[in-house]
């Protein structure tokens, strides 16, 4: 857990980014989630439900057969030699 300090000085940004990445692995993570929540206002949780749904209606149309998956290397070499017309 992210033990909360009280700090009577000020910090600036760049301060509280060096101590952000001088801890562990986990508690970075953590301390990403704790600062994703304090901006999630409505507009942004719209716009994740919106990417969920756009995630689970992919993935719906892979398994159903709907939608095949091309690996990048063929995607980009059909790109290059379409604008290569």
């Amino acid at each position: 857990m992210i033990q909360r300090q009280s700090y009577h000085g000020f910090m600036t940004a760049q301060a509280i980014q060096d101590e952000a990445l001088r801890l562990d692995p986990n508690d970075r993570a953590k301390l990403i989630d704790v600062l994703w929540e304090s901006l999630s206002d409505a507009a942004i949780k719209a716009r994740e439900s919106a990417w969920l749904a756009e995630a689970e209606s992919r993935l719906a149309a892979v398994e159903s057969g709907q939608m095949q998956l091309h690996d990048a290397d063929s995607v980009f070499q059909d790109l290059r030699t379409n604008l290569e017309r």
